[in-house]
This record gives structure tokens, C-alpha cells and sequence, in this order.
């Protein structure tokens, strides 16, 4: 398969000059051909990119890929736009941009993903305190006081090696562009879950282009010690359910935004290296968007239309009487078997998430009998930190 039509599905959407440090996304603004875009920073891409609907917002011309083409397992076919400009801050170049189609039901709300091929050209500040991200010329003097890591030389994405028990370091792979906490590869989760099973546990879904529509287990950790820093009071799930491989064999866990928002941190991409300072446990309201119902509705292998149930045992839904295999028909009054077309239900995950306390009424068929359930989402993380 020719690359100029293919690129690792490495892109998880869930839930992606200066920037805004949002709750599920860094987001920049860039110009595209002259014209103002809204793109999420992605240090888990290998490539920057456009989205099929930013393409087609911004009237961009785009080479598909030919009808015969296939994708190689772990891969996603892209198409590349006309010849064009992309301004990022005071960088500015000609591409031509891949461009990824994902289902508009993900309500993606940016136009397309600045990868870790240009961010490794720069000085990158995520200044989490402040929510504040910039890019820079010159390294800030005060992170000679800060823990360093050193960037895996020619990955195509942003990952570092970190101290290890073993002969040769693990690495650890840092990913923007997921919301997640610590995501740890299968055998180190495996052996972690194992040992933690006590710890609160919820299941969550994310589309990855190229496989679609998973479920992955999460817990809730106070404390997790990975590579000479400690997080507090983070979520921690596994790896391996997000995507189909891993970045590498020697490959120890990923960070998404939610444990980046526990430090602070500079990337320093053209000397190789990854600063980071460890805040203090956080205090306040827990902000991170879960799933307060303990299950996912999701498509067989990703595909198909009916929405079968994978329920965690013990959770809201599994008590309200929701098993395995049941098959959402409905959330209140709306018809959820047209959720690949009604803009209302397109992603039925956003009601799981609501507040603790919200009532929701769900329609549901086991083999070929239907009936109701009334649910109560429930706080299954803690509400407020630091207590």
C-alpha cells in the first residue's frame, strides 16, 4: 500500500503561537490558505491533518484514495489536499495536508490535529496552572530545576524513555490528544488491575479511525508513581483497548491530558528533550468527564447499528438490571436506533457523563424481549479532590 494513502490510526476522538488548555482538547488557532482554523494539538499523531469536514468548510480540493485501496491493519486511509498554506504562529509553510474522514456523529469541533512532525521543530509550554500553552523560540530558564526526560530520537510521535527496574529504559508516549489519565500497556495493567481491584471502575468508549467504536475499563487511582514522578488522584486504564498496538515493545504507558494536567510541562523537540514539574495533589471539584453509568453502548466490531451493552458488574447499570449483549432502543423519548443519523443522539456516551443524580429512562431488548429501566447516575470517581 502506497504511505500517500495510509497512516497509523493512532487518532483517538473522543472523547484534542498561543493555545487553550480545554478540559478534553488543546486546541490552536492556525490558518489554512489564508483562512482561520480551529486545530487540536496531538502529540499522539504522527502527522498534522485536516478532518474530512474541515476540508470541506475551508473548500479545499482533496485527492481520495483510489476505491481499490485497503488499509494495513493498524492503519487509516487519508486523502491529501491541493497544494495549500498553514500558518502555525510565525511558522509557515506549503503542504499538502492528509485528510481523515471520522463520522460526524463524533462532533469533533476542530477542523483538523497539529501532529508531533511539527511540534518537534519547536519549544512547546504547556502551562497547565495557567491553561496556557505557547510555542517559543528559547528554552524558559527555570526548568533546569525541573525533571527531564529524553525524546525518543526519529519517533513519529511524541514519546520518551523513562527509568526502569530492567537493563534498558521503558518509554512512555505523551498524547494531547486523549482526554484519558494514565493509559498503561496491557501487561503492566493486567498486573496493576489485578492488584487494585478495589479502586472505583467505570468502562468508556472512543473512536479510533480504522477500527471504530471500543470499550476500555478505567479506575481511579489516588496515587500512581510512574517514571520518578508521582500523580495524584488520576485515572488510570489500559492501553492496549484504545488502539491495536502499541507505540513499541519496550512500551510502558501513555499520559493523556487529564494526567498532563498534573504537571507542568515544556517540550523541547529540536534538543531532544521533555521538561516536566509534579504539582502537589489537585484540590476541588473532580472536572474529568466520565461515565457515571458503569457501561457502553457500542456497535459489534465497531460496525453495525444496533447498540449492544458491555456492562461493568457492580455499576449503576449492572443493579438497574442492564446485562451484557442488551440492545439500546431508547434514552427517555429519544429513538436511539437512528443515533448514526439524529444529530440529537449521535454520540449516546455524552448522556452517561451527565451529573451524578440525572434520571434517565432507557429502552432496551434482550434476544427478542423489550423493556424499561430507570437509571440514576451516580458519582462512581470521587466528586471533590483533595479531601
Amino acid at each position: 500500500m502506497n504511505r500517500h494513502h495510509q497512516l497509523r490510526s493512532l487518532l483517538i476522538l473522543s472523547c484534542l503561537s498561543a493555545a487553550t488548555l480545554a478540559t478534553d482538547r488543546i486546541t490552536m488557532k492556525v490558518k489554512i490558505a489564508g483562512q482561520p482554523a480551529l486545530f487540536g494539538l496531538d502529540t499522539g499523531s504522527e502527522a498534522t491533518l485536516l478532518l474530512d469536514a474541515g476540508a470541506r468548510r475551508l473548500g479545499l480540493e482533496v485527492e481520495r484514495p483510489p476505491a481499490s485501496a485497503r488499509a494495513t491493519p493498524g492503519s487509516v486511509l487519508v486523502g491529501r489536499t491541493e497544494r495549500c498554506s498553514i500558518e502555525i504562529g510565525a511558522n509557515a509553510d506549503q503542504v499538502r495536508l492528509p485528510v481523515v474522514d471520522v463520522p460526524d456523529y463524533l462532533e469533533p469541533r476542530v477542523d483538523g490535529l497539529i501532529g508531533w512532525n511539527i511540534l518537534r521543530q519547536v519549544v512547546v509550554v504547556i502551562d497547565t496552572p495557567r491553561q496556557r500553552i505557547s510555542m517559543q523560540g528559547e528554552l524558559p530558564a527555570e526548568v533546569s530545576a525541573w525533571s527531564s526526560w529524553s525524546i525518543r530520537p526519529g519517533a513519529t510521535r511524541l514519546i520518551v524513555e523513562i527509568p526502569s527496574t530492567g537493563p534498558t529504559p521503558e518509554t512512555l508516549m505523551i498524547d494531547t490528544g486523549s482526554p484519558s489519565g494514565i493509559e498503561l500497556a496491557p501487561q503492566r495493567w493486567r498486573s496493576w488491575s489485578a492488584a487494585h481491584s478495589h479502586l472505583p471502575a467505570t468502562l468508556n468508549s472512543a473512536f479510533i479511525p480504522g477500527v471504530g467504536i471500543v470499550a476500555t475499563e478505567e479506575r481511579w487511582a489516588p496515587v500512581f508513581a510512574l517514571g520518578g514522578l508521582v500523580f495524584h488522584e488520576i485515572p488510570v486504564g489500559r492501553y492496549g483497548a484504545m488502539v491495536q498496538h502499541a507505540p513499541e515493545d519496550r512500551h510502558a504507558a501513555t499520559l493523556g491530558l487529564c494526567a498532563l494536567r498534573r504537571a507542568s510541562w515544556v517540550i523541547d523537540g529540536r534538543n531532544g528533550k521533555l521538561y516536566v514539574q509534579s504539582h502537589g495533589p489537585p484540590q476541588g471539584p473532580n472536572n474529568y468527564e466520565y461515565n457515571r453509568l458503569g457501561a457502553v453502548f457500542i456497535p459489534a466490531a465497531g460496525q453495525g447499528d444496533d447498540l449492544i451493552a458491555q456492562v461493568f458488574e457492580g455499576s449503576p447499570a449492572y443493579r438497574a438490571g442492564i446485562r451484557n449483549g442488551d440492545i439500546l432502543l431508547r434514552i427517555n423519548d429519544l429513538d436511539t436506533t437512528a443515533w448514526r443519523t439524529d444529530p440529537r443522539i449521535q454520540r449516546p456516551g455524552k448522556f452517561w457523563s451527565s451529573p451524578a443524580g440525572t434520571v434517565l429512562r432507557l429502552g432496551l431488548k434482550r434476544q427478542e424481549k423489550t423493556f424499561d429501566v430507570t437509571i440514576v447516575l451516580e458519582d462512581i470517581f470521587p466528586a471533590h479532590l483533595g479531601r
